[in-house]
């Protein structure tokens, strides 16, 4: 590694410190809702969204399991949905995610309800042109997965919700330095493993963002699944002899633990764990801790930030860009 990589990893390794320590002062964000005057109130949403961009409205339902959400990730609008009575809500960081765009467009020549939530670029356009009621981010210059909380709250505030705004806004005292100390013990669980996240179905979208997290922040390969599903199929793959046993040596399995799970769920979990461990593989389990639902979210996600920066550290890998993305999008722009 020369002098000069060495010293870059290390420029990018303290922005993404920095970023991470910073997180929860984004819970402090007051989304203003331009054009909100054409908001009516809305009880059912479609979110057009890819990666970063699409994670708060999928915490949502752990929020609040009753939201009536359709996630939509794919060029233009979902398919078999009755779209007359929902709010069409398209999320892109950047404001020039193609699938995200596209879908926007297709809303507005249907003439379909539509609000944006974005920090520029193309659906920033569309929507001070044809006065689309939108939020506009911070465009702080943080990667979309770190901009989490700005985009949590933009989406509280265009689905009207004033009791989430409410209550996450004490989420700035989110204990960062504790998350860091966890960061830490995750990351040496990872050490030459791949991680494979189990959760409960209520805690799906907690762990498919540590998922991504491992692969744009730590740049390793990662998995998730849920119990029970995970229970009738996955598991099997996992049942090893000597044949093969080194497809799954190198993999480490982290449980999610939520003594608010049901019971039979939490059940599931253990005797999981227990025949993974009965095969020699590799277990380890986090448990999902916090005052409220909010807490426990995101200080779970706050932890796998800071281990996946540990990660790529541990590796000499730079944390902040995602290279192969950008490669991928030049490459199907020729």
């Amino acid at each position: 590694m020369s002098y000069f990589f060495l010293v870059f990893l290390i420029l990018q390794s303290g922005m993404m410190h920095e970023i991470i320590r910073d997180f929860p002062e984004q819970f402090s964000f007051e989304p203003v809702v331009v054009h909100a005057d054409q908001l009516h109130m809305f009880k059912k949403f479609v979110v057009l969204g890819m990666g970063g961009s699409q994670q708060p409205s999928t915490l949502l339902h752990r929020m609040d399991p009753t939201v009536d959400i359709v996630h939509h990730r794919d060029y233009g609008l979902p398919q078999g949905v009755d779209l007359s009575d929902r709010l069409i809500i398209a999320s892109s960081y950047s404001g020039n995610t193609e699938e995200t765009v596209d879908g926007a467009r297709e809303a507005i020549r249907r003439g379909l309800p539509l609000a944006i939530i974005t920090t520029g670029g193309e659906l920033l356009r569309m929507a001070q042109e044809q006065h689309i009621p939108h939020v506009v981010i911070p465009a702080t210059g943080i990667p979309p997965r770190c901009a989490l909380g700005y985009a949590a709250r933009s989406v509280m505030a265009v689905m009207g919700r004033a009791d989430l705004l409410d209550a996450t806004r004490a989420l700035t005292t989110l204990d960062a330095t504790r998350a860091q100390t966890q960061g830490t013990t995750i990351a040496q669980w990872c050490e030459n493993r791949v991680p494979v996240v189990y959760a409960s179905t209520r805690n799906e979208a907690i762990a498919y963002i540590w998922k991504i997290k491992f692969n744009e922040t730590g740049k390793i390969p990662a998995f998730c699944n849920v119990v029970p599903e995970l229970n009738h199929n996955e598991m099997n793959g996992y049942d090893v002899v000597d044949a093969t046993r080194s497809l799954s040596a190198n993999t480490v399995f982290i449980f999610l633990r939520d003594v608010t799970d049901d019971a039979r769920i939490v059940r599931r979990m253990d005797v999981q764990r227990d025949l993974l461990r009965a095969r020699g593989l590799n277990v380890q389990e986090f448990q999902v801790t916090g005052a409220t639902a909010y807490e426990q979210i995101f200080s779970t996600i706050l932890a796998a930030d800071w281990a996946c920066l540990s990660i790529a550290q541990r590796y000499g890998l730079e944390p902040e860009a995602v290279e192969m993305v950008e490669e991928f999008k030049q490459a199907i722009a020729k």
